[in-house]
């Protein structure tokens, strides 16, 4: 939440994922200061003396804010008429007359377009009210005009680097205000410029960092590069303490890669030699239960018996997987020693234990906790 003394909105939104209460209460605080976050690109204001940058943005703003709540409710052919005034305001704001304005597409929180001004495209977006006569409300913590232009600079300042459009300036809607809309202008993506396209991360990565991604439809990310965050929210799960994140990361990583690899190996092989191999993963956690984690111990008796029944194949991949299992164990009881128990919980939900194992652990680290 916002205090009364941070007066600094859009830094506020750069460190903090705002929500529409942050908003409301900075508007309480502030009544007079406007809720625009951003600046302007630097390619529009590049000839304009220093002094003047401030009265340009804020013309710019308005012309941008009126235009939103103009065409709160308008459809295609209304936005396009109204595009005309649009990019004489904007020439006359800017001083300049390279401004191009396309409308592009329009989707179910809001209409984007495209503006070009000298040798650059940006994505200017302007939210529909008519949204809410087909949505609830909890829908709108994460999507349209109370939270995207917020939302859009802690995911850019917070997610992987160069993954988020650029945004530039902004505005929020103001609940409170009556007939208010927001508006976002962000850098424009070329889907057919492939220059600059990103390689996709790897998901078993991504779902543990600090913001997570929940809408990955092929138009929110054009060439590995997010488009629209309003899908996008802090990760329930995150792990804060570095080490501890960079080995869960590791270890999910292995047994993805485990279980892609054992896939290929075995998926022509019968049921029952598919079952053993499962059969044998089950009866290893149990030895590691027993105390089977230090290397000298690696090849016992139990161990020796466990792949005894198993093929020279079925035992190339269990051996991998055995080995994982093991140190999985280890961290485990590392982090238990440490008192490091919601971070232990966390570790073992991302490994695939049994859900009979996994429960019993989990309970076994509440009665530590609260004994």
């Amino acid at each position: 939440m916002l205090s009364g003394i941070q007066s600094n909105f859009y830094h506020y939104c750069k460190r903090h994922d705002a929500r529409p209460i942050d908003i409301m209460l900075y508007k309480k605080d502030h009544p007079d200061k406007e809720l625009v976050l951003g600046a302007l690109p630097y390619d529009w204001i590049k000839d304009i003396p220093q002094e003047e940058i401030p009265e340009v943005t804020q013309k710019v703003d308005k012309i941008f804010h009126e235009f939103s709540k103009r065409n709160a409710y308008s459809g295609r052919l209304k936005i396009e008429e109204d595009n005309q005034k649009l990019k004489e305001d904007l020439s006359e704001a800017l001083r300049r007359d390279d401004i191009e304005i396309e409308y592009l597409d329009s989707g179910f929180f809001k209409h984007c377009q495209k503006i070009t001004v000298g040798d650059y495209d940006y994505s200017f977006l302007t939210f529909k009210k008519d949204w809410k006569d087909g949505c609830d409300f909890v829908l709108s913590a994460f999507h349209g005009g109370y939270t995207e232009p917020t939302k859009v600079h802690y995911v850019y300042n917070n997610y992987s680097q160069g993954r988020v459009a650029k945004p530039f300036i902004t505005r929020p809607t103001d609940y409170n205000a009556e007939n208010d809309n927001g508006y976002m202008l962000k850098k424009y993506i070329d889907k057919d410029d492939k220059t600059r396209a990103k390689v996709e991360l790897d998901p078993v990565v991504t779902n543990y960092y600090k913001i997570c991604h929940f809408d990955k439809k092929e138009e929110n990310c054009i060439n590995g590069i997010i488009t629209d965050v309003g899908g996008m929210d802090e990760n329930v799960n995150f792990i804060e303490d570095k080490e501890t994140r960079n080995n869960v990361i590791y270890f999910a990583k292995s047994i993805h890669d485990y279980n892609d690899m054992i896939s290929k190996d075995i998926e022509n092989l019968p049921q029952d030699k598919k079952m053993k191999i499962i059969n044998a993963e089950f009866q290893a956690e149990n030895l590691l239960y027993k105390g089977v984690t230090k290397d000298k111990d690696f090849y016992n008796k139990d161990y020796r018996e466990l792949i005894k029944p198993l093929s020279e194949l079925e035992q190339k991949v269990f051996k991998k997987k055995f080995r994982k299992l093991k140190k999985i164990h280890e961290v485990k009881t590392r982090l238990q020693k440490e008192g490091k128990f919601d971070e232990c919980a966390k570790y073992l939900g991302t490994h695939r234990y049994t859900s009979w194992k996994n429960k019993a652990i989990q309970y076994e680290l509440f009665e530590q906790r609260y004994d």
